[in-house]
């Protein structure tokens, strides 16, 4: 059957339908609205193909955020390059605010006839940065176990599902999903908490569409503003309910728990930009229970917090925003105690400014964030005393639309962040030899396999150029840092490409080894029912969809987050015609499409 269906394919297939179009960025997520419009790079590589004359287009349509559905066309096909050079295309679109889809796609020009084709989903809108203590952070840490908002999840409302606190270096590759539940809020985030019911309720006045929003939260649990300011200075730091150095004895890498915050920015908000540092941390600074308590004093605590926003900036930018929020409550304190005026006070006098950048303190920037002190034991957790659960009075629902109504007063106060745009990257081949080259200068390079991205571990080699044999297929990307210690991630390229080749029985092969999965569709041919099964090596982000022969998607057959291992999708395909069709298999962005045949 299968020398049966490449035959078939060789005789009745177009050149242009047998290669394949590679998006790679944007990454799908969220990107920081700076204006009417946002840059945005769209990048990818057309591979497989010995097309004389045939060009590359792309076209934009906004979705809702809320489904993820068509709402209407914001731009029409538009050429991005002519007979590009081993099919390497970059641009920068320009979108306002917006969820979109932006479909990708080959035009042979010489029969007039749109092939292969591609699609990248993405939104311009806003990206906040969580920090704090527990109730910014999620709890518990481990599970499934906790009272959370019983809510529908958007489509345009996501975040990383992945949780490495600690980390002492960089955070991991961004593969970004629709948030709810118990999904993990990068790169400590436990839980979607009071977020994903802030990122919905943000959609009230927003325009037509929605406004997409993504979180990442370095929020710590149980840390003081004692742990913030030392860490922030580069001291270790020591829990105060543990007694041992934060994260754990072991441990030996930058002070935390501001490094994982600093990370934060430098990686994740870099990548995607930022609005405003969302912080809700104080509770450990009134518990009682502990010897010596944190905070000795208003202008103690105020000084500490004051310092970590100063050099939050330092790091990322003069102009980053913070909402600080005034929290003190903890119920494990005697009656008469369970809040304090000192930290709240303190709280408030970070927020205190003209907040026009004139008098150089942190509070040129800051703006009051969510007040949970007059939230009592009727919205805690009747054990612990001091966590909100959504099942005592609604508690986490309520502080989601106290930060929505708080963002939205100091909403013509921010400066909005903008992503570091990816440089170009170039190809160039010498005899047997490949070389893949960063334009620009950076003060650090990593480059990656994409296959099995790790930023921090088994990247190839540092430095501007990635020189490599001929017979080595592969993709890649390249992470640099600029001077100021942000990090962006560039295009992906594809080697040994040729130029690029031709053949659909290489081909086969091909992209399945360089990606490091395998898939299969059975039977083939098929009648009404087939099977798509897929292997992918580690968690990762798959969208499988049926594609006609225009290019066209006929059906989505699942867009989600998967573990490691093997799936196996039964398709039914009542109505569709006997003929060709394609399967798409979309793993972190990197795609696979196979061709089928349908007998009646």
């Amino acid at each position: 059957m299968k020398r049966y269906l490449i035959f078939l394919m060789m005789l009745v297939l177009p050149n242009f339908l047998t290669a394949q179009m590679y998006i790679s960025l944007p990454i799908g997520g969220v990107y920081q609205t700076t204006g009417s419009t946002t840059p945005v790079a769209l990048a990818g590589q057309y591979v497989g193909t010995s097309l004389a004359n045939y060009r590359i287009e792309y076209n934009v349509l906004r979705l809702n955020v809320s489904d993820g559905s068509y709402h209407s066309t914001y731009q029409n096909y538009t050429t991005i390059v002519t007979n590009p050079t081993y099919g390497l295309f970059k641009t920068t679109i320009y979108l306002p605010v917006g969820w979109y889809t932006v479909n990708v796609r080959v035009y042979n020009i010489a029969t007039s006839s749109a092939g292969s084709s591609n699609a990248i989903k993405f939104g311009v809108g806003d990206v906040y940065v969580i920090a704090g203590q527990s109730n910014a952070q999620g709890n518990p840490p481990n599970g499934s176990s906790w009272s959370l908002p019983s809510l529908s999840t958007y489509d345009g409302v996501v975040s990383h599902n992945a949780w490495e606190p600690c980390n002492d270096s960089l955070p991991p590759y961004p593969v970004m999903s629709p948030l709810s539940g118990y999904n993990r809020i990068a790169p400590s985030g436990n839980n979607s908490w009071c977020w994903a019911k802030l990122g919905q309720d943000l959609q009230s006045g927003s325009p037509s569409g929605g406004l997409p929003i993504a979180f990442f939260n370095a929020a710590a649990s149980g840390s003081t503003s004692n742990n913030w300011k030392r860490s922030a200075a580069g001291d270790t730091t020591a829990n105060i309910y543990t007694g041992v150095v934060w994260c754990d004895t072991t441990y030996t890498g930058a002070a935390q728990p501001y490094f994982d915050f600093k990370t934060t920015l430098k990686y994740y908000a870099s990548v995607f930009g930022a609005k405003a540092v969302l912080w809700h941390q104080g509770e450990s600074d009134n518990d009682l229970t502990t010897t010596p308590i944190s905070a000795t004093s208003r202008t103690d605590y105020k000084d500490r917090i004051d310092y970590v926003i100063d050099q939050s900036r330092a790091d990322f930018s003069s102009s980053l925003r913070w909402l600080v929020s005034e929290v003190s409550f903890n119920g494990k304190n005697p009656p008469g105690s369970t809040t304090r005026s000192d930290v709240t006070s303190a709280q408030n006098d970070l927020t205190i400014s003209p907040i026009d950048g004139s008098n150089g303190s942190s509070s040129d920037y800051s703006y009051t964030g969510v007040i949970t002190d007059p939230l009592g034991y009727a919205y805690r957790d009747a054990t612990d005393l001091v966590h909100f659960r959504e099942d005592r009075s609604s508690a986490l629902s309520t502080i989601g639309g106290y930060w929505n109504t708080k963002i939205g007063a100091a909403t013509n106060g921010y400066t909005q962040l903008g992503a570091f745009l990816p440089p170009l990257v170039t190809m160039s081949k010498s005899g047997s030899n490949w070389t893949l080259t960063v334009s620009g200068t950076y003060s650090e390079y990593r480059w990656l396999n994409m296959a099995n991205p790790k930023p921090n571990s088994d990247f190839l080699v540092l430095g501007t150029n990635y020189n490599l044999s001929g017979s080595t297929g592969g993709s890649y990307a390249c992470l640099v840092k600029d001077g100021s210690g942000k990090w962006t991630i560039t295009q992906t390229i594809y080697t040994n490409c040729g130029s690029c080749r031709e053949g659909v029985a290489e081909l086969e092969e091909w992209h399945e080894e360089e990606l490091g999965l395998s898939t299969k569709a059975y039977p083939v041919p098929f009648d009404k029912e087939f099977t798509i099964e897929f292997t992918i090596p580690n968690q990762s982000m798959v969208k499988l969809e049926l594609i006609n022969m225009n290019g066209e998607v006929i059906s989505k057959i699942t867009d989600n987050i998967h573990a490691r291992g093997t799936y196996k999708y039964p398709v039914q395909t009542p109505g569709l015609s006997a003929g060709m069709i394609f399967y798409r298999l979309n793993v972190n962005g990197l795609a696979i499409t196979k061709k089928l045949v349908k007998s009646n």
